[in-house]
């Protein structure tokens, strides 16, 4: 009986740790699409600010700030 007692506890921790293990893996997937995303805008927010210089360079000589 203790030794049943002992495999359906085991089974029972297996279960919880992959639980654990499948969600922490989906929250790393969520987590490093929020990075991507956030580093995509700042990668658009500076691709901006270099048009804007590179067309004020061609319109006055000067870049825009």
């Amino acid at each position: 009986m203790n030794n049943e007692f002992k495999i359906e506890k085991q089974k029972y921790i297996d279960s919880a740790a992959q639980e654990y293990s499948e969600i922490m893996d989906e929250l790393k997937k969520e987590q490093n699409q929020v990075i991507l995303d956030f580093l995509s805008e700042i990668d658009k927010k500076k691709l901006e600010e270099i048009r804007g210089k590179i067309k004020g360079i061609i319109e006055n000589g000067q870049p825009k700030i």
